[in-house]
């Protein structure tokens, strides 16, 4: 067991590897592992030298060529952790009130700073609010949107949901709302749910994501790309989040609550809220599906 724990820190990671290899019949993500040499099947699956120690991935690759075998379908142990997280993480909606350390709040920022863009411009401009400071913006924010302030996002939030996407969007929906035991007729319960998006699900972290206002949507894709590798990032080190685009609905008030002034050169585009999960909070029991392959992707010969 010592090779394949300087591998892989958990069986969770062995587990995804043969699932994506197409051996679920040696590994049942639900059960233990039956009987299996783990050594062996990292062999079989070719990440074990002969000799019986780890290989690099570089090494595993140069093996495979000089076997003549094909490696178009490889997983190496980078791919395995990617996978992990991709199918892992999840929108976090319920957070304890553990503070991030400093030090791993700028390291997980500094990560991101490797998201690719346009012409290596980096449109993002990100402002995180940690702690106490971020718990007693929530307040006065969720209080700011119950007491009627208007809304005046810095750009059209027209949604226009239609067919297929409005269906998954009602899905979603019903998931949350079912997860958190609130009925479709419950006006008052769906209500409440969603004024916790400006308490930010209790989070004591919040990052609201901005660009400059004179870009535009391909500016806006690079920004994307952001928060994907933000949100994987934060995942990789076992913090939980959520992008809200609820949080774009107030920019005065959060321009007021940064010091910036009003016609700040900056629109704010989101809001990420951020944390270790309450894995109690019902809300976290919530699981979305992915479309079929085929609804979105079209491949010509």
């Amino acid at each position: 067991m010592a090779n394949s724990d300087s591998c892989w820190q958990s069986k969770v990671r062995l587990r995804s590897l043969a699932s994506v290899v197409g051996r679920k019949d040696v590994l049942d993500i639900d059960k233990p592992l039956r009987g299996v040499k783990v050594g062996a099947l990292f062999q079989w699956l070719g990440l074990f030298s002969r000799t019986g120690h780890c290989m690099k991935p570089q090494q595993f690759e140069m093996q495979r060529l000089r076997e003549g075998l094909d490696i178009s379908m490889s997983i190496t142990p980078q791919q395995s952790d990617l996978y992990a997280l991709l199918e892992g993480r999840y929108s976090v909606r319920g957070f304890t009130e553990q503070v991030i350390e400093k030090d791993l709040l700028e390291t997980i920022f500094q990560k991101a700073q490797q998201a690719p863009s346009n012409c290596n411009t980096q449109p993002w401009q990100a402002y995180v609010i940690s702690g106490e400071r971020c718990r007693s913006f929530a307040k006065s924010l969720a209080e700011a949107v119950v007491s009627g302030a208007p809304s005046k996002p810095d750009f059209d939030v027209t949604l226009g949901f239609f067919d297929e996407y409005r269906q998954r969007q009602v899905d979603c929906a019903y998931a949350l709302y079912g997860s958190m035991g609130i009925e479709r007729g419950d006006k008052a319960g769906r209500g409440a749910a969603m004024l916790r998006n400006y308490d930010f699900f209790g989070a004591p972290h919040v990052a609201f994501i901005a660009m400059p206002k004179s870009f535009g949507i391909v500016n806006a894709l690079d920004v994307g790309i952001y928060l994907q590798t933000l949100n994987l990032v934060m995942e990789s080190y076992g913090v939980s989040s959520c992008i809200q685009g609820a949080l774009a609905y107030y920019p005065d008030l959060v321009r007021k609550e940064l010091g910036l002034p009003e016609d700040d050169s900056m629109q704010i585009l989101c809001g990420i809220s951020f944390g270790y999960e309450d894995t109690h909070h019902a809300a976290n029991k919530t699981r979305t599906v992915r479309a079929e392959l085929a609804e979105n992707v079209a491949f010509y010969d």
